[in-house]
């Protein structure tokens, strides 16, 4: 992973107008993958036992988030498209 570009994508992620409910779900997604695999590195560079498993199942429950997320996203983008946005 090369931490520089994915820091200055996530600088340009914040400069995205979030009056589009679908842009900050695609955002909030983006980033738990990025949190994701930057766990993934820690973990695997981590010798504790404990912290391992905390992360593991930090990641677990991150995994567990993102298909929900997305058929938000999916929803607001319908939403959109019909004229429906709030």
């Amino acid at each position: 992973m090369n931490e520089e570009n994915n820091h200055n994508d996530r600088n340009e992620d914040k400069a995205v107008d979030f009056g589009d409910k679908a842009e900050k779900i695609r955002s909030n997604i983006k980033s738990t993958l990025y949190n994701m695999e930057a766990t993934e590195d820690v973990i695997a560079q981590t010798p504790n036992n404990k912290i391992r498993r905390e992360l593991e199942e930090k990641n677990k429950r991150r995994a567990e988030a993102l298909p929900s997320m997305v058929k938000q996203m999916k929803e607001e983008e319908a939403k959109k498209e019909l004229g429906l946005s709030d």
